[in-house]
């Protein structure tokens, strides 16, 4: 009698808690690639569902892009790896500089002093980057850039 009390109560449990559970895993997966990509690589998406990142084109270079919530490319030659909800994205130029992109696509370098190597990996809603940089000693260093 008293096992059948367990038993029902943890029977009583699972039909309270497995939908819940079973809703967790309810999921969509959408699959996409830059156009001409032979391989895409998304870093970052904001709440407005824009993802920035990279792909590499039949030739092997790479190059940056965003993609909107609607699946429009556009594409830029720097490779970005943060965006931020107002559509601003860092990353870095491949020769060693940092960047941000506008939101109109304007792309400002920068550097932090004494870098020989700079590497922004994040953009808060402020506008604000962090990441690390190289020094000519070899020796690295986080680093946050404010607007």
């Amino acid at each position: 009698m008293r096992y059948r009390k367990w038993f029902l109560l943890g029977m009583f449990l699972v039909g309270v808690f497995a939908p819940a559970i079973s809703s967790v895993h309810a999921q969509t997966i959408t699959s996409f690639d830059a156009p001409g990509s032979t391989g895409t690589f998304p870093q970052s998406i904001n709440p407005r569902g824009e993802i920035t990142g990279y792909y590499n084109d039949s030739g092997g270079v790479g190059h940056g892009f965003v993609r909107d919530q609607r699946g429009t490319f556009t594409s830029f030659d720097v490779i970005p790896f943060g965006i931020n909800p107002a559509g601003e994205i860092t990353g870095s130029d491949g020769a060693g500089h940092g960047f941000v992109r506008d939101q109109r696509g304007t792309i400002t370098s920068f550097d932090p002093p004494g870098s020989i190597g700079t590497s922004p990996v994040s953009i808060n809603p402020r506008g604000e980057i962090t990441g690390w940089y190289i020094d000519s000693g070899g020796l690295f260093h986080g680093f946050v850039r404010s607007r």
